[in-house]
């Protein structure tokens, strides 16, 4: 799905520069998804399953927040170059989060970030989508993402939910569900 060689980055940089040769691989069959165990939920032996149930309407509330802007998909349906540069980011998004160690959420987090940008710009940015940017440009493309959004990052995403739905359970349960939630963020 995604290879290193088919890793197109619109800025004068090489990708993982600055990352160890052993960090995971992308395979042929897509990125590797290899990211670090999430951290349980603090103080998750003594939650009450009412704090657990007031956290998960919380969660509603806030998500309602992060959401892209109405009409952010049928806007992807019909303009299919979108929707491919929005899926190669996300790959690119995943395999970077995964090379890096950093923790799943931030990958979901980038994602929410993607789709409220592009939802908000998308009539701007398919114009601008097969451009080589300096680094500079990159910096100010940034700066505009963060001033568009707001300034809110602290994003709800549907992996947001992993901890509270899989909660006293196995997490062999948490994996795979997180497994099929990346998996959804690439259309398969």
């Amino acid at each position: 799905m995604v290879e290193s060689s088919s890793l197109e980055l619109l800025c004068d940089e090489e990708p993982f520069l600055l990352t160890p040769a052993t960090s995971p691989v992308p395979s042929q069959r897509g990125p590797h998804l290899c990211f670090p165990e999430p951290a349980p939920l603090s103080h998750s032996s003594n939650i009450t399953d009412e704090e657990c149930g007031q956290a998960f309407q919380d969660y509603i509330l806030r998500e309602r927040q992060y959401a892209p802007c109405v009409g952010y998909s049928k806007h992807l349906h019909r303009f299919t170059h979108l929707s491919t540069a929005r899926i190669k980011a996300i790959r690119y998004i995943i395999l970077v989060s995964s090379r890096l160690g950093l923790a799943t959420g931030t990958a979901f987090n980038a994602v929410n970030y993607l789709d409220r940008f592009f939802s908000m710009n998308c009539r701007r940015m398919t114009k601008d989508l097969d451009h080589c940017f300096q680094p500079s440009t990159v910096q100010q493309m940034e700066l505009t993402v963060l001033k568009t959004l707001d300034w809110r990052l602290s994003c709800v995403t549907p992996y947001s939910y992993v901890h509270l739905l899989t909660w006293p359970t196995h997490s062999s349960l948490s994996a795979r569900v997180t497994h099929l939630l990346l998996r959804a963020l690439l259309g398969n």
